[in-house]
């Protein structure tokens, strides 16, 4: 259609001639429209594309995340399972006072006793050795902190006990537990 409008054009006046050349133009511009859209078609199927693997991507990461959520939920049940048989297993079941010795009945083989007291009736004195010495609620250094005593104090000693880990601790007469190991003991000789 556009030839024979051309020909058709050239015999006429420059105007045709003008004509012709919008025309073509327009045409050219056609095409080009249609190779944009096509080039854009085949661009919006490659998004489409990719947004689909993204999309399958996600979900494969989501299941992966739940999947892993749910083991570290039973991870935490368990663990708090065994913590709850550790503290069972802990408690003390019951407790004898035999000639001096204080023993527990232990729940499970590999269980010490607390702690056990020596013959009390050789010890009577000791002079406090550090700067300052802790006196504790129980014969541990882990137990509650209730006063101090001072460089060369001296305190009265009820018994001489041994604790779980096999340290000495003095039970002093106005209450408490103090380390001997920063205490000089004065034993008393029997008549």
């Amino acid at each position: 259609m556009t030839d024979t409008f051309i020909k058709a054009s050239l015999h006429k006046s420059k105007t045709a001639i003008i004509a012709v050349s919008l025309m073509a133009s327009t045409s050219l511009f056609a095409n080009d429209v249609e190779k944009n859209m096509e080039t854009m078609q085949k661009a919006i199927i490659k998004l489409i594309g990719h947004y689909d693997e993204t999309n399958n991507a996600l979900e494969i990461v989501n299941q992966k995340n739940k999947t892993l959520e749910a083991k570290v939920a039973e991870l935490q049940t368990k663990l708090k399972e065994v913590q709850e048989e550790q503290t069972k297993m802990r408690e003390p079941r019951a407790t004898v006072e035999v000639l001096g010795v204080f023993a527990e009945e232990p729940n499970m083989v590999t269980e010490k006793t607390l702690y056990t007291k020596t013959d009390q009736e050789n010890f009577s004195t000791g002079k406090v050795m550090a700067q300052t010495l802790h006196k504790r609620k129980e014969p541990t250094a882990n137990a509650k902190h209730i006063g101090y005593l001072k460089y060369g104090e001296i305190v009265d000693i009820e018994e001489i006990i041994t604790n779980d880990s096999g340290h000495l601790w003095a039970k002093l007469k106005n209450g408490g537990y103090a380390s001997t190991k920063w205490i000089e003991i004065q034993t008393k000789t029997k008549e």
